[in-house]
């Protein structure tokens, strides 16, 4: 998951991270799409969700996606294997959406005047007190505006969000406390989870399934799991906090994401005081543990059982990286909402237990996948939110794929940085070194920082064949990449079925500089098909027509694509494959045939000429003498 609210970045940004995702089979991509500090999609429907929620500090910061480049960035992500996933955060960690239409806050309050009007978009990191009211009224316009965003995502999945919902502020809204009495509850933990259940009732009308936070329950230590009371059965949480309340959850059969923040919150830098691979590696998200082969996961710091409270590693996480509240000057770093008596505790408090009476079975399919989140409130820009997921976002994918028992600490290390980290960088990746590439800033805020300017992109490089001919004894192939925009600079990769990349070199506009390879490296071998899986520059991944190759002994002519032509020759969409080798002889022939016409041509017209001449002279002397 990228927060995009507390900085927002931009597509071209979100892309170069989805092709380092394709690169490790992650097939989700979460993005966080409307919090306190910024709304971030494009509202046709409520123009003001822009003109105001998108920007804050008096417009100095902020920005949205428009909605033809999330449907175009969704195309992206599809073509590479990848869902997206939208969340729009509710009813709490909605200021910003409420800044444009504060009727929708609670505003039958016991102590009104102690509340301040909504006013503008969130500056500050500490998680606002306005959220919207259960009444119908705002519920019907959460759904207004879920109806007009559900479009622009192809995927099944829609993120409601549900966290921090600070029930005090309901617990003193009449509106609230009525609406809990007509649906026949007695308290607003319940209230909150039929909320949520109302929200994903409608959504499954738009055949969406709901994700949810696992604090939607109620309150975050709630094992009483009553979502499965009021939500749809489809409901899936993402557990955050504790990893055996999601075991629980899972246990009795409800769909969990595990993504607890001591092991896979990425916006913890990779540091010695932070989040390094070894930790992320060493998590188990079918136990809620992690495992130590003795040596610790990083330097002299063992695998400490996650939420324990006497934790050195936890105590300077719940500092510094905890879902809540980041701002270093917080006295209460963890929680900013406390729940009202007897419920004010943190769920960090206690220390992690063996959860009794657990069906492993149903936990081994509930359990459906694993997260990496990264929230952006200390990271302002595009370079730093690459080194906070790269190479760590590899380690996250191998304990999402391999059962526990196949992790290799070693062998993933070798992989990581012999084989990955140059793919990475060939997409232009930024990536954490050893010491850390990330700079963490405490002091920063979100007040006084420049507007997002979206920059045209540059004309998209695409690659429609590839033109290749075998030399005369068999030893090597010369290949040709054609296309549109091929840069004249810098080097383009292409991957020909799972093999080693091929660096080609650019040439001009239309034709990278020839490549030759010997037979039996980077995979290739004569007659073999090959079809392009991967074609990237040193930016992105590139489009790429849908072709093969088949190298025989010859050349790619026919049936193939033609062999190298001219390269100053532009492409012409209308030539046909092979047309230049077609011209070295239908030229001739052409020539030939245009000779002979005109030959003929001049042979017809003498022959005319001279019967004239002969018809003219018997016509003289055939004339009678003029009379006397």
């Amino acid at each position: 998951m990228v927060d995009t609210c507390r900085h927002f970045f931009p597509i071209s940004s979100l892309k170069r991270i989805i092709d380092g995702m394709a690169l490790t089979k992650i097939n989700r991509f979460h993005m966080h799409l409307s919090d306190d500090q910024g709304f971030r999609i494009q509202s046709f429907k409520y123009p003001t969700l822009n003109s105001i929620s998108s920007f804050r500090d008096n417009g100095k910061y902020g920005g949205y996606y428009t909605q033809a480049e999330l449907k175009a960035f969704v195309q992206y992500a599809s073509t590479r294997g990848i869902t997206v996933i939208p969340e729009i955060d509710l009813p709490a960690h909605s200021h910003a959406i409420l800044s444009a239409f504060p009727q929708y806050v609670c505003t039958n309050l016991e102590d009104a005047a102690q509340h301040p009007p909504v006013g503008d978009v969130q500056t500050f990191w500490k998680n606002s007190n306005h959220t919207f009211c259960s009444r119908d009224e705002s519920r019907a316009f959460i759904k207004s505006i879920l109806d007009e965003v559900i479009p622009l995502f192809n995927g099944p999945f829609f993120h409601t969000g549900g966290d921090e919902m600070p029930l005090e502020y309901w617990a003193k809204c009449q509106d609230c406390w009525s609406k809990v009495s007509d649906v026949g509850l007695n308290n607003l933990e319940h209230h909150q989870a039929w909320f949520h259940g109302d929200i994903g009732k409608h959504l499954k009308t738009k055949g969406k399934r709901q994700i949810l936070w696992q604090d939607a329950n109620g309150k975050a230590g709630d094992q009483n799991f009553e979502l499965q009371r009021f939500a749809d059965s489809t409901v899936l949480t993402m557990q955050w906090v504790d990893p055996m309340l999601g075991l629980s959850n899972a246990s009795t059969g409800l769909d969990t994401i595990m993504t607890p923040w001591d092991f896979l919150y990425l916006s913890t830098p990779d540091d010695d005081e932070g989040l390094r691979w070894e930790r992320i590696y060493t998590f188990d998200p079918l136990t809620g543990t992690c495992t130590d082969d003795g040596e610790g996961y990083q330097g002299d710091k063992k695998c400490t059982p996650t939420g324990s409270s006497n934790s050195d590693l936890h105590q300077m996480q719940q500092t510094r990286h905890s879902r809540t509240e980041r701002s270093p000057k917080s006295s209460d770093p963890f929680i900013t909402h406390p729940l009202p008596s007897p419920h004010n505790t943190s769920p960090h408090s206690h220390t992690i237990q063996s959860t009794p009476n657990l069906d492993e079975a149903k936990i081994a399919k509930h359990v459906v996948g694993v997260q990496a989140t990264v929230w952006t409130e200390h990271c302002e820009d595009s370079d730093n939110l690459e080194v906070l997921l790269f190479p760590r976002l590899a380690a996250v994918s191998e304990i999402g794929w391999l059962p526990t028992a196949k992790k290799d600490k070693t062998s993933f290390k070798t992989r990581m940085l012999t084989h990955l980290s140059p793919h990475y960088t060939a997409l232009g990746l930024h990536l954490s070194g050893p010491a850390g590439g990330f700079h963490w800033k405490d002091d920063y805020s979100c007040e006084h920082t420049n507007t997002f300017v979206p920059t045209p992109d540059p004309p998209a490089t695409q690659v429609t064949k590839i033109e290749w001919e075998m030399n005369e004894d068999g030893s090597s192939v010369t290949l040709v990449l054609v296309g549109l925009n091929i840069p004249t600079n810098g080097e383009i990769l292409v991957v020909l079925d799972e093999s080693v990349p091929l660096p080609f070199k650019g040439s001009s506009g239309t034709r990278s500089a020839p490549l030759t390879v010997p037979i039996g490296t980077a995979g290739l071998a004569s007659n073999k098909t090959y079809t392009p899986t991967f074609v990237f520059a040193q930016s992105a991944p590139l489009p790429y027509s849908s072709f093969s190759i088949n190298i025989n002994s010859t050349s790619s002519d026919p049936p193939g694509p033609s062999g190298p032509d001219d390269p100053t020759d532009p492409i012409d969409p209308k030539k046909p494959a092979g047309f230049g080798k077609m011209w070295a002889w239908l030229g001739p022939v052409i020539g030939v045939i245009t000779v002979l016409a005109v030959v003929g041509v001049v042979v017809a017209v003498v022959l005319i000429r001279k019967k004239k001449h002969s018809a003219g002279s018997n016509s003289a002397e055939m004339a009678p003498d003029g009379g006397d």
